[in-house]
């Protein structure tokens, strides 16, 4: 059997590590990337001021070694802190060298080949590469991750030139001066890595973050994991009901002196059936109504780093604001930003030398440009799940087609699931996926 997985970043690495685990000499796993093997969008920082929003003890890549990574960090940089928050760049390199070791000892063969998938003909199972070359295949794995962050300034100006996406980590770096103030749109986690990269590279000038709520990331702490308080009884409780229970649990916790961060993971269990069994009508009431909140307090920041943030706001160099942007036009030398500030309605303009794109990725596949997605959404094999988040697939994760009807041979991981699944992103998530996708891959 040969699996072609298209993409080289956690997801698809995972998913590889599965398949040679259990490969047999007949068994050929080929990954497809342009970029080094690991890195992705998320790791493919060098510098190591970036860190994990996870802590070490938790990322381990294999599902059944929970100190898989913990060991791997003390073995190459000798740190043995398993609570710690360790450079993103690491990881990467752990992706790396866990599958040349993970080939190594497959009894299957591995390969890698470093170009742009195209095209994937359904009938032949060919992917056709942007060099030219085709690769037949059994099993095709989407391995996708996050797709580039949306354009939010489009509709002012379709192609700006003086803004600077978000996890483009080296030009904020070289091409934002010193002296120079710049605008950050969105205050969630990518806006927390930019006024790193910034400040750690001299940056003094005021720097301005604005989303539609204004809200802040929050902080991770140390607590004593918190007894379970869902069951699969409330599965298919209302959103309503949902967000009752949790804040009447937040409240018995604090009571007994336990924080609020133990009651939101103790719900980490659930948190996939309980989105799976709303209706489509429950899904958006939350997206509307809960996301916003649900990111914050659910994807959390180091606390050395939620210490820095408040030294940039106590020194005045950051300021955060909640509006809704207005207008924006760009200049030879710089920008203007208008918005409305939440509440009011008096539009303010903002000056400023550069923008940073802080939103996210984009999760609407009828947006993407990705030649390899426009070509099988054309072809009517990939398609926008209901909500816009991502790719419609069943629970396996097989991609449904334009008439609703799985197809058996092609597969995805990881981010595309997240209409599916929601909460399914996170490295915990992606590899019991991975483990889970090899299992029935193998079976199929």
């Amino acid at each position: 059997m040969h699996t072609v997985i298209v993409g080289g970043g956690a997801s698809g690495v995972a998913v590889a590590l599965m398949l040679l685990r259990h490969a047999q000499p007949s068994d050929r796993v080929t990954l497809i990337d342009t970029t080094p093997i690991g890195t992705g969008v998320a790791y493919s920082t060098p510098d190591e001021t970036l860190l994990l929003n996870v802590r070490a003890s938790n990322m381990s890549v294999y599902a059944d070694q929970p100190r898989h990574f913990v060991d791997w960090v003390a073995t190459q940089h000798g740190h043995t802190d398993a609570s710690a928050f360790v450079p993103r760049r690491w990881y990467a390199q752990y992706l790396a060298d866990t599958l040349r070791d993970a080939a190594n000892t497959s009894a299957g063969a591995y390969m890698p080949i470093h170009a742009l998938v195209n095209d994937i003909d359904p009938q032949q199972r060919t992917l056709s590469l942007a060099d030219g070359r085709q690769v037949h295949a059994d099993h095709i794995i989407l391995a996708l991750g996050h797709a580039p962050i949306a354009n939010l300034l489009q509709r002012w100006v379709p192609t700006p030139a003086r803004v600077i996406a978000g996890y483009d980590w080296a030009r904020i770096r070289h091409t934002i001066a010193p002296d120079a103030p710049v605008i950050i749109i969105g205050t969630g986690l990518t806006m927390v890595d930019a006024v790193s990269t910034l400040r750690h590279s001299g940056h003094r000038a005021p720097i301005t973050a604005i989303s539609r709520h204004g809200h802040l990331p929050q902080t991770h702490v140390t607590y004593t994991p918190h007894p379970g308080f869902i069951s699969t009884h409330d599965y298919g409780a209302s959103v309503c009901q949902l967000m009752r229970m949790v804040r009447q649990e937040v409240a018995r916790a604090q009571q007994q002196g336990e924080p609020w961060q133990a009651v939101v993971d103790a719900l980490r269990p659930h948190t996939q059936a309980l989105w799976i069994s709303w209706s489509l009508a429950d899904k958006q009431r939350f997206l509307r109504h809960v996301r916003a909140h649900w990111d914050i307090y659910r994807h959390r920041i180091a606390p050395h780093l939620s210490t820095q943030l408040s030294a940039a706001q106590q020194h005045g160099q950051l300021t955060v604001v909640a509006g809704r942007i207005t207008n924006y036009t760009e200049a030879d030398d710089g920008v203007m930003l208008s918005y409305t500030p939440r509440g009011s309605r008096t539009s303010i303009t903002h000056h400023a030398t550069w923008v940073i794109n802080c939103t996210g990725p984009e999760s609407d596949y009828t947006r993407i440009t990705n030649p390899l997605v426009t070509a099988l959404m054309q072809r009517g094999i990939l398609n926008a799940d209901p909500m816009r988040l991502g790719i419609d697939v069943d629970a396996d994760g097989h991609l449904k087609d334009r008439d609703g009807d799985i197809i058996p041979w092609l597969w995805t991981i990881g981010p595309p699931r997240k209409g599916f699944a929601w909460e399914c992103i996170a490295i915990p998530d992606i590899r019991v996926q991975a483990m889970q996708l090899a299992n029935a891959l193998m079976t199929a």
